[in-house]
């Protein structure tokens, strides 16, 4: 990781280091956890997370993939993985299943949904 500060604002004055927001763990927990896993509250009260986590919650009253976190606040991926990782396993987030890499790439499937369509 690099000593180079990550810019939460537009402003060269607002910025913090990343190994600030997750304790130093450049890492989830969470195997499954990947940018495109989509995440929502779970209705668990927040009133004692820190700002970082309550902004997390506060963009996750409805779906949202890890990706589209970090964008929003402007953090690293692996910084959003970490702070959505801690939610979830703390009750706060609730993550939906998402299809695997080697599922989506299975040939029966596909071989299935061609034959489906030449059936059209």
């Amino acid at each position: 990781m690099s000593d180079e500060p990550v810019f939460m604002e537009d402003s060269d004055d607002d910025f913090i280091r990343p190994f600030l927001v997750t304790a130093g763990r450049t890492r989830t927990n969470l195997t499954y956890l990947n940018m495109e896993t989509m995440v929502r509250t779970t209705g668990a009260d927040p009133s004692r997370l820190r700002f970082e986590a309550s902004q997390v919650i506060g963009l996750c009253r409805g779906p949202l993939s890890v990706a589209e976190i970090s964008a929003h606040l402007r953090i690293p991926l692996g910084i959003a993985k970490v702070l959505v990782g801690d939610l979830i396993e703390d009750g706060y987030l609730s993550p939906f299943k998402t299809v695997s890499a080697s599922a989506a790439a299975d040939i029966n499937l596909i071989q299935r949904l061609a034959a489906g369509v030449r059936a059209l």
